[in-house]
């Protein structure tokens, strides 16, 4: 009976296999982890950061404001005839709210 028992094959790793799995596969995702951020920052967070930032700087407030005002979204201020430059600057805005939110 002891020479049967003998006979039989072990399987090839019975202790520690986790651990040796683990060895390799920590390794691998932190690099994969690492190189899925920067393509990230690279391609979407960073194009969108300049994007904002060209918005902002030809971005007038007060362009902004006396066209709302004019299409009376305040309630305390009295609704203005619209000026000269409206149709055109509404023109502008919606053109770089579409632009924006392509990104």
């Amino acid at each position: 009976m002891s020479q049967v028992v003998a006979k039989v094959a072990r399987p090839a790793q019975t202790r520690r296999l986790l651990q040796n799995v683990m060895k390799t596969q920590i390794p691998i995702s932190m690099v994969f982890g690492a190189v899925s951020g920067v393509v990230w920052w690279y391609f979407i967070s960073h194009p969108r950061k300049q994007k904002y930032a060209e918005f902002w700087k030809t971005y007038d407030v007060d362009r902004h404001f006396q066209r709302m005002k004019a299409a009376g979204v305040f309630q305390a201020a009295e609704r203005a005839k619209k000026p000269d430059w409206y149709d055109s600057y509404e023109a502008e805005v919606d053109k770089a709210i579409a632009q924006l939110k392509k990104a």
